[in-house]
């Protein structure tokens, strides 16, 4: 009897092993870790050659190792669509001089700013800046989707000249920003637009938000 229950047990610790073997097998397959990029505001190259750069860095990367700098991409046709797979940053996330309609980094959960953007003596995870020409001609961005974003371990938030951009100034930043300095958050001329109507993807990002509170 006691033989019986012995070998029953081994048997059913190996099962669990295997299982749990198997979802670690599966959980690290589905990461794929890429490299980020350190460039600031400065451009190599032409703006076609940089936007084919970050598709082939950032195409099916879930965990940066670095800072994301999506930048330089001043049309509206750019398919930024394989952004939308990136969970992690290690770094600081920059967006700047991006014309596109919409950044769907609608996976990106954490920001962690193990290294920051500087900018007039303050450190900034997210620095999103001159996101629309300097005539008011419409063009611009219009949306950053970050319905999953939960958390910036260190480092602060900036937005400036972002005349078209939508919905930011209505994210629960102080939820978000581990930062609890009253600058944390800055919003800076035109940081966003005042005049939005609200569309179907924010409908979308609100109810995303409220399932995870």
């Amino acid at each position: 009897m006691e033989r019986r229950m012995l070998f029953s047990l081994i048997v059913l610790y190996s099962v669990l092993i295997k299982c749990f073997t198997v979802e670690i097998v599966e959980i690290h397959q589905l990461e794929k870790e890429c490299y980020g990029s350190k460039n600031g505001f400065t451009l190599s190259g032409s703006p076609a050659d940089h936007y084919k750069r970050l598709v082939e860095m950032y195409t099916g990367c879930t965990y940066v190792q670095g800072n994301l700098e999506i930048t330089f991409l001043e049309s509206k046709n750019y398919d930024l669509s394989f952004l939308s797979t990136i969970r992690v940053v290690t770094g600081y996330v920059l967006i700047a001089l991006v014309y596109v309609n919409i950044i769907p980094l609608t996976s990106l959960k954490l920001i962690r700013g193990d290294t920051t953007y500087e900018y007039k003596g303050e450190q900034y995870s997210l620095f999103v800046a001159v996101n629309s020409p300097r005539q008011p001609t419409g063009a611009g961005l219009k949306e950053l989707h970050l319905p999953q974003l939960a958390e910036i371990s260190n480092g602060k938030v900036f937005f400036r000249a972002n005349r078209e951009l939508c919905f930011v100034n209505t994210i629960l930043w102080s939820d978000i920003v581990d930062d609890k300095s009253m600058n944390s958050v800055t919003f800076k001329d035109g940081g966003y637009s005042k005049n939005c109507k609200p569309s179907v993807s924010q409908h979308l990002q609100r109810e995303k938000m409220l399932e995870q509170q």
